[in-house]
């Protein structure tokens, strides 16, 4: 995919998600985000993921909490990855 092809796919996903929950089936967003997230880190995470203050404190705390429960890790994984 050219990057202007991921520029126009991402701009038609923002739109129809603005309108609030419904737009993807759980599976649907699932997925999606397991791509993203997937493809942020093979790129070798250099720079930030999201906008700065596109998002909300509670917003990247709760989708975090969620996704570091899915995948299993322990305090102590997440202290090693901050060398704590």
């Amino acid at each position: 995919m050219s990057s202007s092809e991921g520029d126009r796919l991402a701009s038609r996903l923002e739109r129809q998600l603005k309108d609030g929950p419904g737009g993807l089936s759980e599976p649907a967003r699932r997925r999606l985000l397991t791509a993203l997230v997937r493809d942020y880190a093979r790129a070798g995470a250099a720079a930030s993921p999201i906008e700065e203050g596109e998002l909300t404190a509670d917003e990247v705390a709760t989708t975090v909490a969620a996704m570091m429960r899915s995948a299993d890790v322990t305090s102590f994984e997440l202290a090693s990855l901050f060398n704590v």
